[in-house]
């Protein structure tokens, strides 16, 4: 074979810690040999090293006390290619020091270049552009091109295989990226083996679905601490709006009232769901006012407005509970009557006032407007 180089351009290279090579050694084996292969500085062979010295920049120098007499290694076989951070260990071929040791290489020949196995970081210059390699197997005939993206990356214009377990370090811009077994990354943990979660070109996402007919399309159950819908929630395959349940809202309500005084709330909540409110209230009152039938009540500091049109409609109930036995010994219906509740007692068992009561339990629903 002739000399033929290791790269387009002059190749840099870095440590671990992307560092410059400053003041390292390459050499070159015969590939998976111990066997120096001397290197020429260009594709005569006239001139050869059996290592060079690695510039402040990182670039091979024949002459290792001048920077500026940098080339491009030419090697006329497969190679073993070996960093060493000082020239002792280069001398005395002392791999368990290398910084770098990839075993098999082949010479560059137009845009292809193929390693074995390789462990460590190596810069190669492709098609007058710079390309990092770090820490797996490269292999394909097209070449790996750097489309300018930020330092650090490693873009592709065709196809970058790692060998099996290996792992890349950095970013990664590429036209595509497909993942034929599970992957992990921050943010995402997919050990799925077969396809889990599906994007299509409307950008429908899919989840157990390769089909998405939604924006978010699920085919099995869904937990979630909280779901929150800005437009409604439709139930089934009815779309139509007068069946979307757009509204639902919880809370506490006080309710007050002159017939019974001042009121000790013991409890008064409400919830609505769509245009229906349901009410509940326990609370004690201080009217010393004998419970009698036909005594009007009327309770006031509903949360959420009656229909206009539901004006007159039953409402519920208030009961009383006196404090021997707490036996209900009142009952009264409340009808709405705008945005108060009237009630007029309808069944008396016993002679009490309203602050003889234990509790008054007020339980009503009703139309909200």
């Amino acid at each position: 074979m002739s000399y033929q180089p290791v790269s387009g351009i002059v190749p840099q290279y870095s440590t671990d810690d992307n560092e410059l090579a400053n003041g390292y050694y390459l050499k070159f084996y015969q590939a998976n040999t111990t066997t120096p292969l001397s290197m020429a500085t260009d594709s005569s062979g006239a001139t050869l090293l059996v290592k060079c010295k690695l510039s402040s920049a990182g670039f091979p120098i024949s002459n290792p006390l001048d920077n500026s007499t940098v080339f491009i290694p030419h090697v006329n076989a497969n190679y073993r290619l070996v960093i060493y951070p000082t020239e002792a260990d280069a001398n005395a071929n002392n791999t368990a020091s290398a910084l770098v040791n990839i075993p098999d290489v082949e010479p560059l020949v137009g845009n292809t270049v193929t390693t074995s196995t390789g462990t460590q970081t190596v810069a190669t210059a492709l098609d007058n552009r710079l390309v990092s390699q770090t820490a797996e197997d490269v292999a394909g005939t097209a070449a790996l091109v750097d489309t300018g993206t930020a330092a650090g990356e490693v873009p592709l214009n065709s196809s970058l295989v790692p060998k099996s377990g290996g792992t890349f370090t950095g970013n990664i811009t590429a036209p595509g990226i497909t993942a034929t077994d599970s992957f992990t990354s921050p943010g995402i943990d997919d050990n799925a083996t077969s396809n889990a979660i599906t994007i299509d070109s409307s950008e429908n996402v899919g989840i157990g679905t390769t089909t998405p007919a939604e924006k978010l399309d699920v085919d099995g159950s869904i937990r979630a601490s909280t779901i929150r819908a800005s437009t409604g929630i439709l139930f089934g395959t009815d779309t139509a709006a007068a069946n979307t349940l757009d509204d639902y809202e919880e809370g506490t309500w006080t309710p007050a009232s002159t017939e019974l005084g001042t009121l000790t709330i013991l409890k008064a909540n409400y919830t609505k769901i769509g245009d229906t409110v349901r009410l509940f209230a326990q609370v004690t009152a201080s009217s010393t006012t004998t419970v009698t039938l036909d005594n009007a009540v009327s309770i006031s500091g509903i949360p959420i407005s009656v229909d206009s049109g539901n004006t007159l409609g039953v409402g519920g109930s208030i009961q009383y509970y006196a404090n021997h036995g707490n036996n209900k010994n009142a009952l009264g219906d409340l009808i709405t009557l705008g945005d108060n509740f009237d009630s007029e007692i309808i069944v008396v068992r016993g002679t009490f006032t309203y602050a003889d009561c234990a509790s008054i339990t007020i339980s009503l629903t009703y139309k909200a407007a």
